[in-house]
């Protein structure tokens, strides 16, 4: 979290589950450094030097996320137990109703087509890096929304000490006490 990167001092440790964020090889990294005239995402941010960026019409947004809502919603049940492959009895008819109700708000549409809005994120590789602490992630590497195995190898790649997980999506679900023992274990040693 972009945050925590930021406050330096305030955080002795940085444990992510299953983060998101984008994690690139040497050569690529080099490339979009080169591309951003050798500034940082965050320096080439602060100092407007980003490339114009675009985003589509709200119209066509909009109605990308109202078609993927309608063919999302009638199978919140199914889609949840597939991110839960070690414990699909986690998915529970509450779980499901929590989801489609949230999906139902009128917000949701404007988070959905949010995303698209904006200007390309940080990557892995300098939030790490700015940060400099240790950094614990915990990985389901039987995540279906991910190639997760290369994203947990990724991330150790640029620093990370990875926990891999006989899990899915949500570890902290499927495993709770090892979740919670890697988590003790790390802070402990933060």
């Amino acid at each position: 979290d972009a945050g925590s990167v930021e406050k330096g001092g305030l955080v002795s440790g940085l444990a992510l589950v299953n983060t998101a964020g984008r994690i690139l090889d040497a050569e690529t990294e080099a490339k979009e450094t080169a591309e951003l005239g050798g500034l940082s995402m965050a320096e080439a941010t602060a100092t407007g030097g980003l490339p114009r960026f675009s985003s589509p019409p709200n119209s066509v947004l909009f109605a990308f996320s109202r078609l993927l809502f309608a063919y999302l919603q009638p199978r919140i049940q199914e889609i949840c137990k597939s991110v839960y492959p070690a414990d699909p009895s986690q998915v529970d008819e509450r779980l499901a109703s929590d989801i489609l109700r949230d999906s139902r708000d009128p917000g949701a549409l404007n988070v959905m087509t949010s995303g698209a809005k904006l200007p390309p994120p940080r990557t892995l590789n300098e939030l790490f890096a700015a940060y400099g602490g240790p950094i614990l992630v915990l990985q389901g590497l039987e995540d279906p929304l991910n190639d997760a195995k290369s994203r947990a190898d990724g991330m150790g790649r640029i620093g990370a000490k990875v926990a891999p997980l006989a899990a899915g999506h949500c570890p902290h679900d499927e495993k709770p006490e090892e979740v919670g023992r890697l988590l003790e274990e790390f802070a402990a040693a933060s």
